[in-house]
């Protein structure tokens, strides 16, 4: 399935951590299933970091980083906004390293896929 920001949160701006809460929900409930799904930033004018730690941060919290690889395909993002998704990402890895019981529990709900 592909999943277009600018739908689910009916904008052109991907600015508020609130929208990046619609599609983090949207995200989780997809990749809990299993679900491969195709997420993309076309047609967006703007994108912040507070909307990207909410839309694809969080799901660090929930999902390896193997686990959001095989099911999460990221497209239509320009290099400025690839380069401000690769740090929000390396934040929440590390903020993962920090905390092993998170690190924990996604063991647990996934087993060792």
């Amino acid at each position: 399935m592909i999943i277009l920001i600018r739908d689910v949160i009916q904008s052109n701006f991907a600015v508020s951590p609130e929208n990046g809460d619609k599609v983090y929900n949207l995200l989780k409930e997809r990749l809990s299933n299993k679900e491969v799904t195709v997420l993309s930033f076309e047609g967006l004018d703007q994108i912040t970091t507070a909307f990207l730690n909410n839309a694809i941060a969080k799901l660090y919290n929930n999902f390896s980083s193997e686990q959001l690889n095989k099911y999460l395909k990221i497209t239509d993002l320009d290099t400025y906004d690839k380069y401000l998704l690769k740090k929000v990402i390396e934040r929440a890895k590390l903020k993962l390293q920090d905390d092993p019981e998170t690190l924990e529990g996604i063991k647990g709900e996934f087993g060792n896929e």
